[in-house]
């Protein structure tokens, strides 16, 4: 049986296993670089142009403002 919380709703149910943070050195390469804070007049050519440069560069996406 799932424990209520104080509003009555279930609370969710607590792993066994203990929450590990790995340093990130121990974990795999990522192939996707994310770049924040970019000037708002950076434009998707504007990244294109200067990461077409490496060989492994594939595309670019940009999300837009987040908030």
């Amino acid at each position: 049986m799932v424990p209520a919380t104080d509003d009555g709703a279930a609370a969710a149910p607590t792993s066994k296993r203990p929450n590990v943070q790995m340093p990130d050195e121990y974990l795999p390469p990522n192939k996707i670089l994310f770049l924040q804070n970019l000037p708002e007049s950076v434009t998707k050519d504007q990244l294109m142009a200067l990461f077409s440069q490496l060989r492994f560069f594939l595309g670019c996406d940009t999300l837009g403002p987040l908030f």
